[in-house]
């Protein structure tokens, strides 16, 4: 029983094997994290690490963000997050001081949600009038403000500078390439490297701030110690924090590859999936897949090894049930051959008893000439089991012979097969009539099954049709019920029955054996039920 289960799921088997095998990786990989067993106990941190790489490496360049972006609260325009500006009152008290509608003094939490709600309005309205002042300048001629372009707010509410605007407008002094580069810092970085293109402004400096992206930009706002980009590595100066807060030096990434390239531990770009020694800006300290690779490669065998002995272990055990059920069938097999001998004598004896009282049945009862044709019947349906039995252990063992004959007509011989076998069978012969080349013996034998079947577990009336399509002869056989198998697979094999049947569920398994000897071709249809027979090349 524990064989055959093995053998029924072996997927699940495997699955299960390999989803362990998956559960130790992880096991591994956690307890590393933890400082396990699987690499170092103990990792160089990254802090040292960068303290060493400084002293060995001169930085590209120093972007001091806080000098380039501080006045006139310019730092709107490295990132969305600080698009909205806070205006203060020059007069808190007129915030905070007064009194609300109901005459009592704004205090506290009242004051400050009132304030940031007037600096908010504030704002909109310095929006407005900037944009009112720039389209009066554009549509009206009107000249811009000497200080239009250096004060706040330097973006529009529809997402782009107020210098980038006027840049690319056709009016001097704004299409010009000195204006623009004495204004670069009024641009956002989204902006800039169009604006470098177009112009062909050779900056160091703001052509390395177009190239920081927009989540590296909110890392360098917030004041993280280390941003890592794609083609750069931002430390921040903390010599300058106390007078430049985001100052940063600027490491080309292909120098800190070269010094982690024979060391165990790797930056690279922080992720969720990603097993992270240290997390440190926007970068993550890990094993560096050099030192992956060595540790696979050191257990190798070890890996191989017990790969080996799971599969052997689940090969023997696959051979094994396969064993088994070879001696199982073997059993069957002997049983059926035992019973089918054994019965066979009694049953020939039975059947002659029958005939005899079939004979002497004319002067008894209307019931017990019911009675005796009910024994007749049975004797006989007895007789076939036994013969389903015996054609099943020889076609199982390959001993089937076949006859080919030549016959002149298919249509002839339906009809008679069909009256012969039973007269209600509905036949519908070929248009055109043909020959045909085939055993006789084991096509009865085929016909007989699937329309026994058709009888037993169908629904009236059945129909026995011929059909010739491009010269090939096809024999069906259709009843009016609804088979409760889906697929011709599961109904054939052996020992598998309808809930039914009251027989031993190998008629179609011996059908399918026969037509698969014969060359023949079986196709399966569920509602209605119907078999059809390729039977070859008509003649």
């Amino acid at each position: 029983m524990v064989y055959t289960l093995v053998m029924r799921y072996h997927v699940l088997l495997l699955s299960f094997l390999l989803t362990a095998l998956m559960g130790f990786a992880y096991l591994a990989l956690t307890l590393n994290h933890r400082a396990g067993f699987l690499f170092h106990d103990s990792s160089p941190d990254v802090g040292q690490f960068l303290h060493s790489f400084q002293e060995s490496h001169s930085p590209r360049s120093e972007i001091n963000f806080s000098a380039l972006y501080g006045g006139n609260d310019q730092f709107e325009v490295l990132h969305p997050m600080l698009s909205v500006q806070k205006m203060h009152f020059k007069d808190q008290g007129a915030a905070c001081g007064g009194v609300d509608l109901e005459g009592r003094q704004k205090t506290g939490e009242a004051c400050q949600m009132t304030a940031a709600a007037n600096e908010v309005e504030f704002s909109d309205e310095r929006s407005s009038k900037k944009r009112e002042t720039l389209d009066q300048y554009l549509y009206e001629g009107i000249k811009l403000p000497a200080h239009f372009i250096d004060t706040p707010p330097f973006l529009d509410s529809r997402g782009f500078s107020y210098a980038y605007f006027l840049s690319r407008i056709d009016a001097v002094p704004y299409n010009e390439k000195s204006w623009v580069e004495q204004h670069l810092s009024l641009f956002k970085v989204s902006e800039l490297s169009e604006i470098l293109r177009k112009y062909h402004i050779v900056d160091p400096i703001y052509s390395l701030i177009s190239q920081i992206s927009e989540s590296e930009m909110e890392e360098i706002i917030r004041g993280t110690s280390v941003v890592l980009s794609k083609d750069f590595l931002l430390i921040k100066n903390e010599s300058q924090l106390g007078f430049s807060p985001l100052s940063y030096w600027v490491y080309d990434l292909s120098e800190l590859q070269d010094s982690l390239k024979m060391g165990e531990n790797e930056l690279v770009p922080y992720r969720s999936d990603v097993l992270c020694l240290q997390h440190v800006g926007n970068a993550c300290w890990t094993y560096s897949s050099r030192q992956a690779i060595s540790y696979l490669y050191k257990y190798s065998l070890l890996i191989l090894a017990i790969v080996g002995v799971v599969f052997l272990a689940f090969l023997s055990l696959y051979i094994k049930n396969l064993l088994e059920r070879n001696r199982e069938q073997q059993r069957q097999r002997l049983s059926l051959q035992v019973l089918s001998h054994e019965f066979r004598t009694p049953v020939s004896s039975l059947l002659l008893l029958a005939e005899q009282l079939s004979v002497r049945s004319q002067g008894l009862g209307e019931k017990d000439q019911d009675l005796v044709t009910r024994i007749s019947s049975e004797a006989y349906k007895l007789q076939r089991i036994i013969e389903v039995s015996r054609t099943y252990l020889q076609a199982t063992n390959g001993h089937i012979q076949m006859k080919m004959h030549e016959m002149p007509s298919i249509n002839s011989w339906i009809s008679d097969f069909a009256h012969e076998l039973n007269p209600k069978i509905q036949c519908q012969p070929l248009d055109r009539d043909q020959g045909f080349k085939s055993d006789i013996f084991w096509l009865r034998f085929i016909l007989s099954n699937l329309i026994q079947n058709a009888y037993l577990h169908g629904a009236e009336p059945v129909f026995l049709r011929l059909k010739c399509e491009h010269g090939v002869l096809k024999i069906s056989v259709e009843d009016q019920g609804v088979s409760e198998f889906s697929s011709l697979k599961s109904m054939t094999e052996p020992f598998v029955k309808s809930s039914r049947s009251q027989g031993m569920g190998l008629g179609l398994n011996i059908v399918q054996f026969v037509m698969d000897e014969c060359g023949y071709k079986l196709e399966f249809s569920q509602s209605p039920t119907s078999f059809t027979l390729t039977l070859g090349k008509a003649t």
